[in-house]
């Protein structure tokens, strides 16, 4: 079926849309470019075609099914209303939290809709793969796009990127890909799928230290810690060795790569963390806290909405607070932040007893989750487009097994 094959490389590739859609040169760049890019539309309407094609195939009765249980209904009924209402009633832009707001239950939508099809119209490899391939992908139109910038000295190397509305942000992905890669390098069944995820993981630990995201390193590093923690099957030396050689090869590549930008490179990585440049480890995040945190006070319950940042507590141009909590707390208060708490705990016991069952499929889309969370705690990656829907794809791919569990008990 055409689904086999189009919906994970809908999905793998749709970082790569998200590049071409916003590619120019110019700053700023054409008005339809700036939407495309910085709403994230490509990410978006991928996800509302995966649902659609869900809609085919029952996603709302098996949606019916789950919401069946009111341990399920009654917090994600509670966490929409204070959503929508403080969009509606408290958020200083209320247009900006009503699309954030929807966004969120389009990735809601999205994930339920891979953990339907996942298994029935194609398999959780399938999508891992395209996750990979698309990476490869978006690398080489990004190296494309870098080589070709008509004045280096002059272009906007942090903002100027196409679809990514800073340089960090592409750390986002390469912290999920590389969560893939090493959790397919350590479980693979051949020495070729072996080396392939390895090269993978290289390419991304490579990226990340040339755009200078320290924060991407870190992410792939804790991830790597909580998974050989968790996860039987993922404690191997093997697993340690793969990340050492891939880590070192990369450093050492990288320290010869040119840095187009004083933000950028290795250097700029290292400086950052270690040395005196560097000035304050956190590059301001423990001052942002304390100003949000304050604002938080105002409006303990129910907060200010989603995206109100930049109105209620404005850091220069920054739009989130670089940490999910209190990006939790500024949006929906201390009752929505229990709420996704909640929810966060009812999905992640089960759907961690469903990865030690099933290792071999799972581990690698656990592992992306573990980066990225990892990674929330000190920036967007649960505010950003491109983040949460590779999370909400790899939450599919665990769901998935409860749907496929769930289709069985009702047959028999």
């Amino acid at each position: 079926m055409i689904e086999r094959y189009f919906v994970p490389v809908l999905i793998g590739f749709a970082p790569v849309l998200l590049a071409l859609a916003g590619w120019t040169y110019a700053s700023p760049g054409p008005i339809l470019t700036q939407i495309l890019s910085g709403y994230s539309v490509p990410i978006i309407g991928m996800e509302i075609v995966v649902i659609i094609i869900a809609l085919r195939e029952g996603l709302i009765r098996s949606a019916r099914h789950w919401m069946a249980r009111p341990i399920i209904w009654l917090p994600l009924a509670a966490l929409v209303a204070i959503g929508f209402g403080t969009a509606l009633f408290a958020a200083p832009n209320r247009m900006m939290a009503l699309i954030l707001t929807s966004y969120w239950m389009v990735h809601l939508c999205f994930a339920g809709s891979v953990a339907l099809l996942c298994g029935r119209e194609f398999e959780g490899r399938d999508l891992q793969s395209a996750y990979l391939w698309g990476f490869l992908a978006l690398l080489g139109l990004i190296t494309i796009f870098a080589l070709g910038v008509p004045d280096p000295a002059e272009f906007n190397w942090t903002n100027g990127f196409p679809g990514f509305g800073h340089i960090r942000h592409m750390g986002y992905l390469a912290a999920a890909i590389g969560g893939l890669a090493i959790g397919r390098y350590t479980l693979a069944s051949s020495s070729r799928q072996s080396w392939t995820n390895l090269v993978v993981l290289f390419l991304a630990i490579l990226f990340v230290l040339w755009c200078g995201t320290r924060g991407a390193a870190a992410a792939m590093v804790g991830g790597l810690i909580v998974g050989l923690i968790l996860l039987p099957a993922f404690r191997k030396w093997r697993t340690i060795g793969g990340f050492l050689l891939a880590a070192g090869l990369a450093v050492g590549v990288a320290s010869t790569l040119p840095a187009p930008a004083p933000n950028m490179g290795l250097t700029r990585t290292v400086v950052a963390t270690t040395g005196p440049a560097s000035g304050d480890l956190t590059t301001g995040r423990v001052e942002i806290w304390r100003n949000v945190f304050a604002e938080v006070r105002k409006r303990p319950l129910f907060g200010y909405g989603a995206g109100q940042m930049s109105y209620v507590s404005p850091y220069g141009s920054i739009d989130q607070p670089h940490n999910a909590l209190m990006q939790f707390l500024l949006a929906w208060g201390f009752v929505g932040t229990a709420l996704i708490a909640a929810l966060g705990l009812l999905y992640a016991l089960p759907a961690w007893r469903t990865v030690l069952s099933a290792p071999n499929e799972l581990t690698a889309p656990f592992l992306a989750m573990l980066n990225l969370a990892a990674y929330a705690a000190f920036d967007g990656t649960l505010f950003h487009p491109i983040s949460l829907s590779i999370l909400a794809g790899c939450a599919g791919m665990i769901a998935s097994h409860w749907v496929r569990a769930d289709n069985g008990s009702q047959t028999a």
